[in-house]
Protein backbone atom coordinates (compact mmCIF):
# COMPACT_ATOMS: atom_id res chain seq x y z
CA UNK A 1 0.00 0.00 0.00
CA UNK A 2 2.94 2.33 0.50
CA UNK A 3 1.63 3.80 3.74
CA UNK A 4 4.37 5.22 5.95
CA UNK A 5 2.20 6.50 8.80
CA UNK A 6 -0.65 4.93 10.75
CA UNK A 7 -2.53 7.00 13.30
CA UNK A 8 -3.59 5.19 16.44
CA UNK A 9 -6.28 7.00 18.42
CA UNK A 10 -5.87 6.40 22.11
CA UNK A 11 -7.84 7.49 25.15
CA UNK A 12 -5.72 10.64 25.26
CA UNK A 13 -8.04 12.21 22.66
CA UNK A 14 -10.64 12.62 25.41
CA UNK A 15 -8.21 14.87 27.30
CA UNK A 16 -8.42 17.34 24.42
CA UNK A 17 -12.21 17.42 24.32
CA UNK A 18 -12.85 14.89 21.56
CA UNK A 19 -14.00 11.33 21.60
CA UNK A 20 -12.68 8.98 18.92
CA UNK A 21 -15.49 9.46 16.37
CA UNK A 22 -15.41 13.27 16.77
CA UNK A 23 -11.67 13.34 16.29
CA UNK A 24 -11.94 11.12 13.21
CA UNK A 25 -14.57 13.41 11.73
CA UNK A 26 -12.28 16.43 12.20
CA UNK A 27 -9.29 14.59 10.73
CA UNK A 28 -11.27 13.59 7.65
CA UNK A 29 -12.07 17.26 7.03
CA UNK A 30 -8.37 18.05 6.59
CA UNK A 31 -7.54 18.45 2.91
CA UNK A 32 -5.47 15.54 1.54
CA UNK A 33 -5.63 13.64 4.84
CA UNK A 34 -5.02 10.02 3.84
CA UNK A 35 -3.45 8.42 6.90
CA UNK A 36 -5.15 5.23 8.12
CA UNK A 37 -6.82 5.80 11.48
CA UNK A 38 -6.99 2.92 13.93
CA UNK A 39 -9.17 3.16 17.02
CA UNK A 40 -8.06 1.41 20.21
CA UNK A 41 -11.15 0.98 22.34
CA UNK A 42 -12.63 -0.84 25.30
CA UNK A 43 -15.81 -1.51 23.27
CA UNK A 44 -15.98 -5.27 22.73
CA UNK A 45 -17.36 -6.78 19.53
CA UNK A 46 -17.97 -3.42 17.87
CA UNK A 47 -15.67 -3.83 14.85
CA UNK A 48 -18.47 -3.42 12.28
CA UNK A 49 -19.74 -0.27 14.00
CA UNK A 50 -16.35 1.44 14.20
CA UNK A 51 -15.25 0.52 10.67
CA UNK A 52 -18.46 0.38 8.63
CA UNK A 53 -20.59 2.93 10.47
CA UNK A 54 -18.04 5.44 11.78
CA UNK A 55 -15.34 5.12 9.13
CA UNK A 56 -12.25 4.07 11.05
CA UNK A 57 -9.74 2.16 8.97
CA UNK A 58 -9.12 -0.48 11.61
CA UNK A 59 -10.18 -1.42 15.15
CA UNK A 60 -8.29 -2.88 18.11
CA UNK A 61 -9.94 -3.86 21.38
CA UNK A 62 -8.40 -3.31 24.79
CA UNK A 63 -6.39 -4.87 26.22
CA UNK A 64 -4.06 -4.54 23.29
CA UNK A 65 -2.32 -7.71 22.17
CA UNK A 66 0.79 -8.17 20.08
CA UNK A 67 -1.25 -10.07 17.48
CA UNK A 68 -3.55 -7.07 17.02
CA UNK A 69 -0.68 -4.67 16.41
CA UNK A 70 0.95 -7.13 14.03
CA UNK A 71 -2.31 -7.57 12.07
CA UNK A 72 -2.78 -3.81 11.65
CA UNK A 73 0.83 -3.17 10.68
CA UNK A 74 0.74 -5.96 8.10
CA UNK A 75 -2.52 -4.61 6.67
CA UNK A 76 -1.25 -1.09 6.12
CA UNK A 77 2.50 -1.47 5.67
CA UNK A 78 2.66 -4.39 3.26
Amino acid sequence: MGISTILFLLIISIKFGFNGPELLENLRKIENFNIPVVIHTISKGERKHFIDDLGFDEYIEKPIRYEDIERVLKKFLS
